[in-house]
Parts: structure tokens; sequence; C-alpha cells
């Protein structure tokens, strides 16, 4: 598709998404894939401006095999919902979420049509504690898992714990 075609159905996508999508103080935000210059063109045109912190999403095919990093010594990986220890899994929340974050809206994560609870999974250190955490969500609709959270306890960064959990 031509880019001038493109860019006519970027126009269309963001007037739609203005309309329909932006919250009460009329602000929306979105999301462009990496180098996809012809969609980011049409915001920045269209007054939108990248910011500071310029999140990149990323696809990855997974019908192909995955290199696995191995976690350190004593970490190994446990699926949330099989947890009895439901307030270390908060807490790894929380320092993901920041301070906004608390019980009532960690227990809607689990009301969501999206929820899925094979995809939280968290990181258990040598002392039984969650040490990291990612959390998922997946569209039926379109085959698509999107992670929404990855976080590790600052102690713990620098060892591959996050990147072994994602992989």
């Amino acid at each position: 598709m031509s880019s001038s075609k493109l860019q006519i159905i970027f126009d269309e996508l963001i007037k739609v998404g203005e309309k329909f999508y932006s919250d009460s103080d009329n602000k929306i935000e979105w999301e462009v894939y990496e180098n996809d210059t012809d969609y980011e063109n049409v915001l920045l045109k269209n007054g939108y401006k990248k910011s500071e912190e310029y999140w990149v999403r990323r696809d990855f095919n997974l019908e192909n095999s995955i290199n696995r990093l191995e976690l350190p010594k004593g970490f190994y990986i446990k699926s949330v919902p099989n947890l009895i220890e439901h307030d270390e899994v908060y807490k790894a929340y929380k320092l993901c979420y920041g301070i906004l974050f608390n019980k009532s809206i960690f227990h809607n994560f689990y009301e969501t049509s999206t929820y899925r609870k094979e995809l939280d999974l968290v990181v258990i250190g040598p002392d039984n504690n969650v040490v990291a955490l990612s959390s998922g969500r997946f569209d039926e609709k379109n085959k698509l898992v999107t992670i929404e959270a990855v976080s590790c306890y600052h102690e713990y960064r620098g060892k591959g714990i996050s990147k072994a959990l994602l992989l």
C-alpha cells in the first residue's frame, strides 16, 4: 500500500480515536510500532508529541522456538494463581505500578475479559519471596498476548531475572 494511502487511513483512525476514546480531559495516547514513520508522521501532523518516555511496541513470532535463559541458582518461576503468598504478589505489582496501585485494582485484574491466569508469572528467590513478576493479557480475537507489567525488586536487578522470566 502506498505511503499516501496509509496516511489517509491513519488520519481517519486518529479522528475516530479522538471522537470515541479520549478521556474526560480530552487526552489520548497512541502506540506506534518501531520504525512506523508513516503513522508517527500523521500523529505529529495532528499535533501529537513524542514523549521523553516513548514506549515502543515490539512483536515476536512465537511459532518458532526461543532461546531460554537460565535463572540464577536458587531462583525459580511459579504461576501466580498457584501461589498462597498473594501479599507478596501484591507487593510486586505495587512495585511495578507505583503508589496509585491498591488492592482493589489488584483484585480487578482478575475480572478483565482478557485476563488469563496462566500469563501471570513470578520469580521466587532463595528466601521463598517473590523477587520479580510479569503479567500479561490475551486478546482472543487477534491471538495477541500483551505483556503489561514486568517488575524486579531493585536488589535483584542486573542478574538476568526479568529476561529469563520473559523468555
